[in-house]
């Protein structure tokens, strides 16, 4: 069977419509793919609904200890078992610490009565004058470094701790 080559119109007419259908096709998909983007810059939230509640419960704690003086402390966590346990707290949680007898300025912070972490207090810290004078204090765990949360052996977090203190004047905890 012979076959003719195609008319010349008609090999025109299709290249014309293929090169239009890939034109159209691009910015379709261009276009898809702008509306992806500004409807997720529109509606998402860099703060999933756990961590806007997380700021809540500490903005409550803050508001609950108004009047008094508040240090926050930075601590890193380190090892599994340990991050393991640190972890079931919640921000706004309490925390213990007890001071480690041989030196002076560590302090320790127990959570579910287990050891995870050291404070090394500097010299501007009221935090030895509490333990020394016995004066009651409240220690809570703060937040979290959301860029360590998917690492099994180690975070980095903040303790807050509030106490009134003669002569100290409040503090307004910022939380921004």
């Amino acid at each position: 069977m012979y076959h003719a080559p195609l008319p010349l119109p008609i090999l025109i007419f299709a290249i014309v419509a293929f090169i239009c259908y890939l034109f159209k096709t691009g910015r379709r998909q261009q276009s898809d793919s702008n509306l992806y983007d500004s409807v997720m810059s529109a509606n998402s939230d860099p703060l999933t609904e756990r961590e806007r509640k997380n700021i809540s419960d500490v903005e409550k704690l803050v508001a609950r200890y108004d009047g008094y003086t508040a240090e926050v402390f930075d601590i890193n966590v380190f090892g599994r078992r340990k991050v393991e346990t640190f972890r079931l707290l919640n921000p706004g949680e309490e925390v213990t610490l007890r001071k480690y007898r041989k030196t002076n300025g560590i302090y320790k912070v127990f959570a579910f009565d287990e050891y995870v972490a050291d404070i090394i207090v500097t010299g501007s810290s009221r935090l030895p004058q509490l333990f020394q004078q016995k004066i009651p204090f409240y220690a809570y765990l703060g937040g979290r470094d959301r860029a360590f949360r998917f690492r099994d052996d180690y975070d980095s977090c903040s303790i807050i701790v509030f106490y009134k203190m003669d002569g100290v004047p409040p503090t307004k905890v910022n939380l921004s």
